[in-house]
């Protein structure tokens, strides 16, 4: 989203960003710095997103996990964020909404103003070519996969959904997934069609725009002056860090990743978010560092080891670096499989039984893995080729001036 309207403001639009952070993520500085108007709604969500994980068995992709998270990161700020939604609205000529904000596109659609929704997982979006993200990619199963996902997403949601139209004074859906999270005129996927090809029947409706990236201009320095020295001291290092997913069981999360830097055999630098370490610290091999631009890291790192979310696999594919990716989720496991198909990775070895020993190994055999160093740097030279912000820039000029017209 903060790339999206950085290269909408650098065409002459004005913008303004409405954004809720689930994990309490502050991108106020970041959109300071790129000149964007941020409302962050509420200015803190407060969830306790370990505690939601303990209580949901650990498994962090069930219903329960999904409920728990609904219920105390979201219901509870509904309607704030209902109220910046429809302020929003009232006074943009085009809405750009996350498919988990469900309610922006009614409100748009009341207010008639063009709604495009923003898809970071094309395993959401219905298509005959395969079934959901979440399924196995045959193809027997496309047909009742989508059928079923529709069925899942419309009874998981459609209580909250209703509850909200019938406030707002607007008819109940037949679908959640089709009349509410994604748009009927344009669903913008901010991936690559290396990663992603777009499947025939997406034609006119859903667009696959190419890599999407944040200007350096946005992000902070760098390097300090300890990751500087520790690159120019030796061989390139493994880079490990499970991004925003390691606060839902940073204790084990942090073990795991100090354990296999300290034991895979190569120079390590360990990005820890929720584990309380001192940023630039170096323990004999391993430097431990705080928040720093991924884009300008990663093509100084052999190899990098994640958790396969959407951005973090884009930036790492478009380093030209192989990655071990350690998912917790569908959504992340289906992009460990995206860069192994690409021949960027290996098989995702999934959070739930990965130990220090495997995923150490797992490095080793990444770092003498001739074929995947190959594979990623056609990856990486292909993706660096692409502008998905300006074909995202296009295609929002052309919807509301398409509405316009009509």
């Amino acid at each position: 989203m903060v790339a999206v309207a950085a290269g909408l403001s650098a065409a002459g639009h004005e913008v303004r960003l409405v954004a809720t952070s689930v994990d309490d993520t502050d991108y106020r500085g970041l959109c300071r710095a790129l000149q964007i108007p941020l409302q962050m709604v509420p200015e803190r969500v407060g969830a306790d997103l370990a505690s939601i994980a303990r209580r949901a068995g650990g498994h962090v992709g069930s219903p329960r996990a999904l409920r728990l998270l609904l219920e105390e990161a979201f219901d509870p700020h509904l309607a704030v964020m209902v109220d910046a939604a429809r302020a929003l609205v009232a006074t943009s000529d085009v809405v750009v909404g996350h498919f988990a904000a469900w309610f922006v596109r009614p409100l748009a659609e009341a207010a008639e103003r063009p709604f495009a929704a923003l898809v970071p997982w094309p395993g959401l979006i219905p298509t005959q070519a395969s079934p959901p993200g979440m399924l196995p990619p045959w193809s027997i199963l496309r047909r009742p996969g989508w059928t079923l996902f529709r069925a899942l997403v419309h009874l998981g949601f459609r209580g909250r959904v209703n509850a909200f139209l019938r406030r707002e004074r607007l008819a109940p859906v037949r679908s959640v997934l089709d009349d509410v999270v994604l748009s009927p005129r344009l669903n913008l996927v901010p991936t690559s069609p290396c990663l992603f090809p777009p499947p025939p029947d997406w034609a006119g409706r859903t667009l696959v725009t190419g890599c999407v990236s944040v200007p350096e201009a946005g992000e902070p320095a760098p390097f300090s002056v300890a990751l500087q020295a520790f690159l120019a001291s030796g061989l390139p290092p493994v880079f490990l860090s499970l991004g925003s997913s390691e606060q839902i069981d940073p204790a084990r999360a942090g073990s795991l990743l100090v354990e296999a830097a300290r034991t895979c055999g190569r120079r390590a630098i360990v990005q820890l978010k929720s584990r309380r370490v001192v940023e630039d610290r170096q323990e004999g091999d391993v430097l431990f560092v705080g928040r720093v631009r991924h884009a300008s890291l990663f093509p100084r790192c052999a190899v990098v080891v994640h958790h396969g979310g959407a951005g973090t696999t884009q930036t790492v594919a478009l380093a030209g670096v192989p990655s071990v990716v350690v998912p917790f989720v569908d959504e992340q496991r289906w992009w460990g499989r995206r860069l192994q198909r690409a021949g960027a990775a290996c098989a995702p070895l999934c959070y739930a039984s990965a130990t220090a020993p495997r995923l150490a190994a797992a490095i080793r055999d990444a770092l003498d893995n001739a074929a995947l160093a190959d594979g990623s740097q056609r990856l990486g030279r292909a993706l660096r080729s692409e502008d998905g912000v300006t074909v995202t820039v296009r295609a929002l000029e052309r919807l509301v001036e398409g509405s316009r017209r009509g």
